[in-house]
C-alpha cells in the first residue's frame, strides 16, 4: 500500500460516524474536509483512505485518526486471549480518542522515553543526538520488548479496562510520529516547488506565508479534480 494511504476498517468507521451524530453526506458538505463525499465513499469502498483526508475528517468530528480507521479497533481483534479481547473491545470507548491525541503523540513519545532511560541513567539529550532513522528503530526495539511483558503480568489498567485496550497505543503513537515526520518533509520540498513555480492564481509570497497545513490543502486542492457533490446517490439515505 501506498505509504500515504492508511487502511480503514469500513463498518468500524461507519459506526463512528454514527456516535458522532455525522455521516458521509455532512462529511462532504463540510468545507473544512479536504475532499468530496464521492472520494470519502470511494475510499470506504476500497478500504483505505489517504492519511491527509483521514485526518481532516478526525479534525472535524475530534476523534483520534488511528481509532476512527479501525486501527486500534483491529490491534484489539488480534488479541489471542479471548476473555482479553471481549474485555478490551467492551472497554474501547470513543470518548477515550479524542483528536488531541494526535497533536500530543510527539509529546506521548518524550514522556514516555524520558521515563524509561531515567531508570538506566539515560538522558533524554543522548536520544535527541540519534539520527531520525535510529531513534525509530529504538522506539520500536523499546516497545517490542516492553509490551510482551505488561500483557503477561497485567490483566486491567490503571482506570479499570480489562483487556488492557491501549497497550498498543505506544506503537501507534511511534507510527504517527514517524509518518508525521517524513509527511513534514516532504510537504517543505512540496512548499519550496511552489515558490519557485507558483500554482495559478497565487504568487511566491502568498506561498511563503502559508503554513505545512496550508501546503497541504493547496496540494490537494491542485491533486484532484473531485470536488464536487454528485446530485443523485442512491446509498445517500443510509449513510
Amino acid at each position: 500500500m501506498d505509504p500515504n494511504y492508511v487502511t480503514i476498517e469500513k463498518d468500524f468507521f461507519m459506526q463512528t460516524l454514527k456516535e458522532k451524530k455525522s455521516s458521509i453526506r455532512k462529511l462532504g458538505r463540510n468545507e473544512k474536509i479536504i475532499n468530496s463525499e464521492r472520494t470519502i465513499r470511494r475510499s470506504l469502498n476500497a478500504g483505505e483512505m489517504s492519511r491527509d483526508l483521514l485526518n481532516s475528517i478526525a479534525k472535524e468530528l475530534d476523534v483520534y485518526p488511528a481509532f476512527l480507521s479501525g486501527e486500534i479497533y483491529l490491534s484489539i481483534c488480534s488479541k489471542k486471549d479471548d476473555l482479553l479481547r471481549h474485555a478490551a473491545l467492551s472497554s474501547l470507548k470513543i470518548n477515550n480518542y479524542p483528536y488531541f491525541m494526535k497533536e500530543n503523540d510527539e509529546y506521548q513519545i518524550n514522556y514516555f522515553l524520558k521515563n524509561v532511560l531515567m531508570l538506566y541513567d539515560i538522558s533524554l539529550a543522548q536520544y535527541e543526538h540519534f539520527p531520525f532513522e535510529r531513534k525509530i528503530e529504538f522506539l520500536r526495539t523499546l516497545d517490542t520488548a516492553i509490551v510482551p511483558v505488561i500483557d503477561h503480568f497485567f490483566i486491567q489498567d490503571a482506570y479499570g479496562n480489562a483487556g488492557l485496550p491501549n497497550l498498543q497505543l505506544n506503537s501507534i503513537h511511534i507510527d504517527q510520529y514517524e509518518e508525521d515526520h517524513y509527511m513534514n518533509i516532504w510537504l517543505q520540498q512540496r512548499k519550496e516547488e511552489f515558490i519557485s513555480h507558483p500554482p495559478r492564481w497565487w504568487t511566491s509570497k502568498d506561498i511563503e506565508k502559508m503554513s505545512l497545513s496550508e501546503i497541504q490543502a493547496l496540494d490537494m486542492e491542485l491533486q484532484t479534480g473531485d470536488f464536487v457533490h454528485d446530485d443523485y446517490d442512491p446509498f445517500a439515505d443510509k449513510y
